[in-house]
């Protein structure tokens, strides 16, 4: 009669032990946060794909944002074509700010225009300083563990990024009105994949602190392109 007594206390103590090795949420997100919050400069590069709730249609887009504060920063985005595997882009536009001027450039018109940095935040609107858009591309990781008290963990589970398989922690997390699930890489505690209620993000590049080259943040322009507006040459 003691064998049968024998297992059931070592399935109890075995379940227990499952439950205590079950990752920290507090402890992942506190890692993520500090992890984004260290870096000044980074190059993040993802493509993401949004469908339309009302329509059921989808759109994908391939983007980079590469930041160096506290006055320079590129951002790239083209529209790319459903079931095209990425290689069909279109509607490329390009923002760059160079510390000494801002340039835009739409590829549909093929033109560029360009305007003094010292225009942001007058003639050109707030969101367009250096500090916008690095509050709009890392605010939430940097933020994620003021979200720990509600976040919870999905799931232990490996994401296809590029040619690689990463082993991630799935966590549920809240943000304002939103909720995100995030897919994080165990070893870097990097954000490799991001869905929402219309959207799912794959980071092919996420660069934090590393050292960027000064061309990245240079505009050179297109082929055949001309510059529009005001100062046109």
């Amino acid at each position: 009669m003691k064998l049968p007594i024998q297992l059931g206390l070592a399935g109890l103590l075995s379940g227990a032990a499952l439950a205590q090795t079950k990752p920290d949420v507090t402890e992942i997100l506190g890692k993520l946060s500090e992890t984004y919050k260290a870096a000044q400069q980074y190059e993040i590069v993802a493509d993401r794909v949004e469908k339309d709730p009302a329509t059921g249609e989808s759109e994908g887009a391939h983007m980079l944002i590469a930041v160096r504060l506290p006055d320079r920063y590129r951002i790239e985005r083209a529209a790319i074509a459903e079931g095209s595997g990425g290689k069909d882009s279109k509607g490329i536009n390009i923002v760059v700010l160079d510390g000494a001027a801002i340039w835009f450039y739409d590829s549909d018109l093929n033109q560029y225009t360009s305007a003094p940095a010292a225009s942001i935040g007058k003639d050109l609107p707030d969101e367009l300083k250096t500090n916008g858009v690095d509050d709009s591309a890392m605010s939430r990781f940097r933020s994620a563990r003021d979200s720990a008290a509600k976040a919870r963990f999905l799931r232990e589970e490996e994401v296809q990024v590029g040619g690689a398989r990463i082993a991630c922690f799935v966590l549920s997390v809240p943000e304002g009105e939103a909720e995100y699930t995030w897919w994080i890489d165990r070893k870097s505690n990097h954000v490799v994949r991001e869905d929402d209620s219309t959207s799912m993000t794959i980071f092919t590049t996420v660069k934090l602190g590393e050292a960027l080259p000064e061309n990245l943040f240079k505009f050179n322009a297109p082929a055949g392109a001309s510059k529009s507006g005001p100062g046109r040459r």
